[in-house]
């Protein structure tokens, strides 16, 4: 019989702005946390977006908390934290002969 999973710990919890949700994502990216998980949940107030990084070992769950009006749900992109801009010299490496 295998043994059950324990519980992952809470996670830390911080309430961002749009204003300073990449400065807070940035911070977690360079500590070695990874984005996990991107959920929206509607309250009845506001539509909260949940950004769940996750780190470890140890298991060390962050979730950044997004409140936007739902008349005006707006949701900064972090594509740049992940996907930096190429240089203007870059090649790509994975093209093929055929496909240049």
């Amino acid at each position: 019989m295998t043994e059950p999973h324990p519980a992952p710990p809470p996670a830390t919890v911080i309430d961002v702005t749009t204003d300073n949700l990449a400065d807070h994502a940035a911070q977690l990216l360079a500590g070695g946390a990874r984005l996990a998980l991107v959920a929206a949940h509607h309250d009845p107030d506001a539509i909260r977006i949940v950004y769940l990084f996750t780190a470890g070992p140890p298991d060390q769950r962050t979730e950044l908390h997004l409140r936007t009006r739902p008349d005006q749900p707006t949701v900064p992109s972090l594509a740049a934290l992940s996907f930096p801009p190429a240089a203007s010299n870059a090649r790509c490496t994975t093209c093929t002969a055929s496909n240049p």
